[in-house]
């Protein structure tokens, strides 16, 4: 399978990213934020926090087994009427998944994230010049395999811009 084809533990892969202009063209986006692993494109395996680790462990792969659960809740800041607050869909998650290449590694060593999301429709401005529909901000708060240098629970951020 070429390289670009291959499934992406923590994102879409490099086809997905460049079908999208915003995704594929280097100014359009802060570069920081891509090289750091906090820029993501939904798709693949989604298991959004090992984008912002180093563990070594095998984040491409021919084969993919992946659960997404987002469960949005009621906005508790709802009543305060301000604008970007008002607007806001809070949202829980939980990422489990792996990939690999010829045998299925056991279920014990797949990597987990889990966090909160804060989630806005775009503008109508947005969506009407860029075609831009929601904007997220994902904190996968725990993993359950993180890098050497990370703990399990820590501060982490993604963004995501979903545009069609």
């Amino acid at each position: 399978m070429p390289l670009q084809f291959l499934y992406n533990l923590s994102g879409d892969n490099s086809v997905g990213e460049f079908a999208e202009p915003f995704y594929r063209s280097r100014g359009t986006f802060p570069y920081p934020w891509r090289r750091a692993g906090n820029l993501y494109k939904y798709g693949n395996g989604n298991v959004r926090g090992y984008s912002l680790t180093e563990t070594g462990a095998q984040q491409f792969g021919p084969v993919i087994l992946a659960l997404n659960f987002d469960l949005n809740t009621p906005n508790p800041l709802d009543a305060f009427h301000l604008p970007l607050l008002k607007d806001m869909t809070p949202a829980v998650f939980f990422d489990y998944g792996s990939v690999w290449n010829k045998n299925m590694p056991k279920f014990a060593d797949f990597k987990a994230s889990a966090g909160v999301s804060l989630i806005w429709d775009a503008f109508d401005f947005l969506d009407y010049a860029f075609d831009l529909k929601k904007i997220r901000f994902d904190f996968p708060l725990w993993l359950n395999h993180p890098g050497q240098t990370q703990d399990r629970i820590q501060w982490r951020w993604l963004i995501r811009f979903d545009f069609n």
